[in-house]
């Protein structure tokens, strides 16, 4: 599972999560010897998908979310 930070659309404040086939989890990150992601709530997204292995999301068959490079990720 890939873990993903984005932004509120709402607020702009970060917003940590993880996709799976048909669902999006939110939750946050702490650290306890390594990085952990703990779930709080997991929402149906129908058509959800993971597209490819570096973390890309689809929606319905629409590229929705692309990460950015390597060198241009913020640290965790």
């Amino acid at each position: 599972m890939h873990l993903h930070v984005t932004a509120c659309p709402n607020c702009g404040r970060d917003m940590e999560c993880r996709a799976y086939s048909g669902a999006l989890e939110l939750g946050y990150t702490y650290w306890a010897g390594s990085l952990h992601f703990e779930g709080v709530v997991k929402l149906p997204v129908p058509g959800l998908a993971r597209a490819a292995t570096e973390g890309a999301l689809e929606l319905e068959g629409e590229r929705i979310f692309t990460p950015p490079p390597v060198s241009r990720r913020r640290p965790p």
